[in-house]
C-alpha cells in the first residue's frame, strides 16, 4: 500500500494540476490562449512533482506530463494545419476594425465600438473591397434619417444584415428605409458572427428597446442555416454569447454565457474544432 507520504505526493500533483486549470481558466476571461499551451501549463506542476517526487507520486506525474505534453504536441500540429489551410486560401482582411472594433458586451457577448473603421478584403492580389464602418453612439450602425413620428423596423442577423464590404447606404436596413420613401426607421442590430440568440438577448433584456425606443412595426430576421450551430454555441468567435437552454415547457430561457469554463477551452481547441 502507498505510503502516507506518497499519497500525499498524488494529492499534491492533483490539487497542482487542478489549480493550473483552474488560473488559466479564469486567465480566459482576460487572454484567449491556444490550447496547446494551456496544457502545458497544467503540465508545469505536474512536472515539479514529478523532478521531485519519487514512488508512485512520481509514477503518476510522469504520466499525466506525458499525456498532456502528447495532448499539447497534437494541438500545436493541428493549429499550424489550420493556418496553413488558411493561407492556402490567400484570403486576407485588413483595417483598423481588426485592432479594436469589437468589445466584450454583457448583453450580446461582443458588440461593435462607436466610431468610424476601414475594413478591406483581398484574395491573393485582388482586393474585393474596402469600405468603412459607421457606428453610431448606440451601437448600431448608422441607418438614414427620418420623421420623428415614424415607426421602427428593427433588422436582426450577422454580417449580412450589418453589411459587411458595404458602404453605409449600402446596408440593407438603409435600402429599405429608401425603398420605402424614409416613412419607417429602420435599426441596424446585425453585426458579424451573430445569430438569433443575440437577438434574443437583445429583446429580452430591454436593450433594443432602449435603442429603438420609437413603436416597433415589424422586427425582421435575416437567418442563415450557418447559425444554428452559433446558437448551440459552437462558434470559437462568440464564447462570451448569451447562452440559452430549454426549459420544461420548452421555452428559451438564458444560462450565462458559452465561455464557462470547460466548454471555453474546448472551443479554442485545434482539434475540437474539426
Amino acid at each position: 500500500m502507498p505510503r502516507p507520504q506518497t499519497k500525499q505526493l498524488i494529492a499534491a500533483v492533483v490539487v497542482a494540476c487542478v489549480a493550473a486549470a483552474a488560473a488559466s481558466m479564469a486567465l480566459f476571461h482576460f487572454i484567449e490562449l491556444p490550447a496547446g499551451w494551456c496544457l502545458l501549463a497544467w503540465c508545469a506542476p505536474a512536472a515539479v512533482i514529478a523532478v521531485a517526487g519519487h514512488g508512485a507520486a512520481r509514477k503518476v506525474a510522469l504520466s499525466l506530463c506525458a499525456l498532456l505534453i502528447a495532448l499539447a504536441a497534437a494541438e500545436f500540429i493541428l493549429q499550424a494545419m489550420d493556418a496553413l489551410e488558411h493561407r492556402a486560401t490567400s484570403i486576407r482582411l485588413e483595417g483598423t476594425y481588426l485592432d479594436y472594433f469589437r468589445h466584450r458586451d454583457p448583453v450580446l457577448g461582443y458588440a461593435p465600438m462607436p466610431g468610424k473603421a476601414t475594413a478591406a478584403k483581398f484574395i491573393g492580389t485582388t482586393e474585393i473591397y474596402r469600405v468603412e464602418y459607421t457606428i453610431g453612439p448606440d451601437g448600431l450602425r448608422i441607418t438614414p434619417p427620418a420623421p420623428p413620428e415614424a415607426p421602427v423596423v428593427m433588422f436582426f442577423g450577422c454580417s449580412f444584415v450589418f453589411g459587411e464590404g458595404l458602404s453605409d447606404s449600402e446596408t440593407l436596413p438603409w435600402q429599405v428605409a429608401e425603398a420605402c420613401g424614409h416613412s419607417f426607421k429602420t435599426r441596424n442590430f446585425g453585426f458579424h458572427g451573430y445569430g438569433a440568440h443575440q437577438m434574443l438577448s437583445a429583446i429580452e433584456s430591454g436593450w433594443a428597446g432602449r435603442a429603438a425606443p420609437d413603436p416597433v412595426r415589424a422586427a425582421i430576421y435575416v437567418g442563415l442555416l450557418a447559425h444554428v450551430p452559433r446558437v448551440a454555441g459552437k462558434s470559437s468567435w462568440d464564447l462570451d454569447g448569451p447562452r440559452y437552454i430549454l426549459d420544461e415547457a420548452g421555452e428559451p430561457v438564458r444560462r450565462g454565457c458559452f465561455d464557462s469554463g470547460w466548454r471555453r477551452i474546448l472551443r479554442i481547441s485545434a482539434a475540437m474544432r474539426r
